[in-house]
């Protein structure tokens, strides 16, 4: 037991003095002091009343100056909107079978060889399937006014992704995203195999289709970072490249933006089966979290919330982490942070990064 104390005790004082070098390094990044003020106060979650009272200053001006920002664009992008709309690609247009055909699974293969899913059962579902709406009621009856929310730039990064499980990624966002609120698609092909090197660039028949490759492995980290640098939109979006939108996914992360520029925002994550790929609802009573290994978990939430909770499904829920997979974030504000450590160089570290210790909402449309 003593040994045991020992050891978390120095676990405690190393996990103090990393925060304190996070809350040293970023607090330079604003340029001034006034903004370097500003950031400290964001990491110290306000614990005190007197950070609480600055936090809260600080979040309404954010909320101002985020309304003016989007409210301006919006109206400044008229004649950009042109151009969008110059996209004659069409979805009936790519040649599914002809795209998923050359990397099927031979017959007496291994199915899961490739990316420890059945590949041939994502290879028969549906390119454009349906999947049920498993949103609580209230979320269902949630109508949302897309007209002055921020646009976003979906960005996926992946590396050999199965042909089918990659194309439905795409398919649905494109499908059920409003038209006005998605800019652009950027995927992000991190050195994909030679035989499988156009994986992506096929996709580019697609409406709103970008593709960047990388001319070596460069980890997800430094090529999401390329996609954001790329990105056009208002607000950066990261998606697996092996996931499926829902009805309505895109709105409420982006309503919850524009009501405080400087949050992070997760969608409750479905599950799909990675045997039969039958798609599963998940609880939304669940927040991310870490243990003493600092491995991400799923964590459920405490009773005093989920009395709080009770009868307002579509209530945010705060939480110190996420699955880093999927969220969105002002492309500004990711900027201001210092984006992703550019010196991560493998899949895997995105659930636990600088990004995640800040403050962040899960929303649960």
């Amino acid at each position: 037991m003593r040994l045991l104390r020992r050891r978390k005790t120095i676990l405690v004082i190393l996990v103090t003095i990393w925060l304190g070098g996070m809350v040293y390094f970023l607090a330079p990044l604003t340029g001034t002091k006034d903004d370097s003020r500003r950031t400290e106060d964001f990491v110290n979650f306000g614990d005190t009343g007197e950070l609480e009272s600055l936090e809260q200053d600080i979040n309404e001006q954010e909320t101002n100056m985020n309304e003016d920002t989007y409210n301006n664009k919006r109206q400044s992008s008229k004649l950009a909107q042109n151009s969008d709309e110059m996209d004659l690609r069409r979805i009936e247009d790519f040649d599914v079978e002809s795209y998923i055909a050359v990397t099927r699974v031979k017959k007496g293969g291994d199915a899961y060889a490739s990316n420890a899913y059945n590949q041939e059962a994502s290879d028969k579902a549906a390119f454009n399937r349906d999947v049920p709406d498993v949103r609580a009621s209230e979320c269902q009856q949630q109508t949302w006014k897309t007209d002055n929310l921020p646009t976003t730039s979906i960005i996926i990064c992946f590396h050999n992704e199965g042909r089918a499980a990659l194309l439905r990624t795409v398919i649905s966002s494109l499908n059920r995203s409003p038209p006005n609120l998605l800019k652009e698609i950027i995927l992000v092909d991190d050195y994909s195999d030679n035989r499988k090197s156009d994986d992506g660039k096929l996709l580019e028949k697609l409406p709103k289709v970008r593709v960047l490759r990388n001319d070596k492995r460069e980890g997800l980290m430094r090529s999401r970072v390329r996609g954001a640098d790329e990105a056009k939109g208002d607000v950066l979006t990261f998606l697996d490249s092996h996931c499926e939108c829902n009805k309505n996914w895109l709105e409420p992360l982006l309503q919850r933006i524009k009501e405080k520029r400087n949050m992070i925002v997760s969608p409750i994550i479905d599950v799909i089966n990675m045997d039969n790929f039958e798609y599963m609802g998940s609880s939304s009573d669940l927040r991310g979290g870490f243990g003493w290994n600092l491995n991400f978990k799923w964590d459920y939430l405490p009773a005093n919330v989920l009395a709080e909770r009770a009868g307002r499904p579509m209530d945010p829920i705060k939480t110190p982490v996420i699955a880093g997979g999927l969220f969105s974030i002002d492309k500004k504000w990711f900027e201001r942070i210092g984006k992703y450590d550019m010196d991560m160089d493998i899949w895997g570290g995105e659930n636990l990064g600088q990004l995640e210790f800040f403050l962040f909402i899960n929303t649960n449309c």
